[in-house]
């Protein structure tokens, strides 16, 4: 009987080898993909900050234009300046050193790093870190656009996955074990995006919760997140509570209580819905650059976001490179007017030369 036992036995343990081997690849496997899952090592992301200024893009110099709404007189006062100023340097006529370029790149208001060494990242959110809502309210929503300002790629809740360009959206993934307390994310693996000059728009919606009962305070420990999605290490991070709302803004879309009972009585009305701009992840001469926004603004004042963000993507890539094609003919003309100033004057030296040997010659006579 012992015997029979211990052949069962053994027949059992040869049977559950492969399992076990299959798990333990399996783990090992993911330990290298995604560090967070390892129980022995851990890697560290440090910021340095090297306390000297960068300069402001030539998008984000739009941007914060086009949110205050004053964009198009800033562009069209620039461009005025510009003009006069090319005009006055091609001709050599700039009235000293105080006569420079108008078009001035300032420090950088807005944080950014490199994404150095990054290949996986996620943008998450999560209604409340803490306790998982029965109500999901918030979920990022994301937009790739190439050089011409064009989406190529969109991913959110309503469209999860972008499998040629490495994107995908997922929920329903929280684990105490390796402390991700996040609700909904959207994975991004960066080598993917081809683009030598893509950009990633980072935003936060808001699902339709006017037919749901929410009590107060219940989102108010919300956030949103940048991270490396090998580790889980949060790059950068902001309680949504925190972000200044547009002024006169309610969540029903209403300026008054009037409107807002009118509005809660016509749930078909169209929302007046909050837009998050966490930020934007931007290549640069082949490194990835994330620059931290942090503002939030509505569907009224910018129905379409990828298109107005993509319009002016484009535009400042078009304008930096007409500012550099019209500096570059205008010092262009400048080296042709100096090379002509210099040829005329050797002709003017060789014909007084000439003239100086002829009345030589006459005396000599």
């Amino acid at each position: 009987m012992n015997e029979v036992v211990k052949d069962q036995l053994g027949t059992i343990s040869q049977a559950k080898d492969p399992i076990k081997r299959a798990i333990k690849l399996v783990t090992e496997k993911r330990e290298k993909i995604r560090m967070i899952e390892s129980d022995n090592r851990r890697l560290v992301h440090f910021l340095f900050k090297p306390n000297v200024p960068t300069t402001i893009s030539p998008f984000a110099r739009k941007y914060i234009k086009m949110l205050d709404g004053t964009l198009d007189e800033f562009e069209q006062e620039e461009h005025e300046k510009f003009d006069a100023y090319i005009e006055r340097f091609g001709n050599e006529e700039t009235e000293g050193e105080a006569d420079v370029n108008p078009v001035v790149y300032e420090k950088n208001p807005f944080t950014e790093f490199e994404l150095s060494t990054m290949q996986r990242i996620a943008f998450s959110v999560a209604d409340d870190p803490f306790l998982k809502n029965e109500v999901a309210k918030y979920y990022p929503h994301i937009y790739v656009f190439n050089e011409g300002g064009d989406v190529i790629s969109e991913v959110s809740a309503h469209n999860r996955r972008d499998a040629k360009h490495g994107i995908e959206y997922v929920e329903d993934f929280r684990d105490a074990k390796v402390k991700i307390n996040d609700d909904r994310k959207i994975k991004i693996t960066l080598p993917e995006i081809k683009d030598s000059n893509a950009m990633i728009l980072l935003t936060v919606r808001t699902f339709d919760l006017r037919k749901e009962t929410v009590a107060p305070g219940q989102y108010d420990k919300a956030w949103f997140r940048l991270q490396n999605e090998d580790t889980n290490q949060t790059l950068d991070y902001a309680n949504i509570s925190k972000i200044e709302l547009p002024e006169g803004f309610t969540e029903e879309g209403a300026d008054d209580e009037a409107a807002e009972e009118e509005d809660a009585a016509d749930l078909s009305k169209p929302r007046n819905e909050l837009v998050y701009i966490a930020g934007r992840i931007y290549k640069c001469e082949g490194k990835w650059i994330f620059e931290q926004y942090h503002h939030v603004t509505t569907t009224e004042q910018f129905p379409d976001i990828a298109a107005s963000m993509g319009d002016l993507f484009q535009r400042a890539k078009r304008e930096v490179a007409t500012y550099e094609e019209r500096l570059t003919a205008a010092k262009e003309k400048i080296v042709r007017a100096q090379e002509e100033r210099r040829l005329a004057q050797l002709a003017a030296q060789q014909k007084k030369k000439s003239q100086a040997k002829g009345r030589k010659g006459k005396k000599d006579e």
